[in-house]
């Protein structure tokens, strides 16, 4: 899975998280993406902000690791940082769908 995230409104202090709904047992709110800042437009690097489920824990912590989900957690969640005026963008998931 690769993960992008695109701003096209940006907005000062907001951050957003993307990860699989953590009311699911193996949730994790913020397990793709974790506390992207919002104040840049376009497509921000979001090697740093990684979250641990896509984050490596044995190569480089800038690396996207593939995530292949259990099947009990797979409900994509996103959550900024607190109530959003005006940003607005597009969140792309790219993954390979196994039969």
């Amino acid at each position: 899975m690769d993960i992008l995230v695109k701003v096209v409104t940006l907005e000062s202090g907001k951050t957003l998280d993307v990860g699989l709904l953590s009311g699911e047992a193996g949730g994790d709110a913020n397990g793709f993406i974790a506390a992207l800042s919002l104040t840049s437009a376009g497509y921000p690097d979001i090697k740093a902000k990684l979250g641990a489920l896509i984050n490596s824990s044995t190569g480089p912590a800038t690396e996207i690791q593939k995530y292949v989900t259990d099947g009990i957690a797979k409900t994509i969640s996103w959550t900024v940082s607190s109530t959003v005026t005006v940003a607005n963008g597009y969140i792309y998931l790219v993954y390979d769908l196994v039969p």
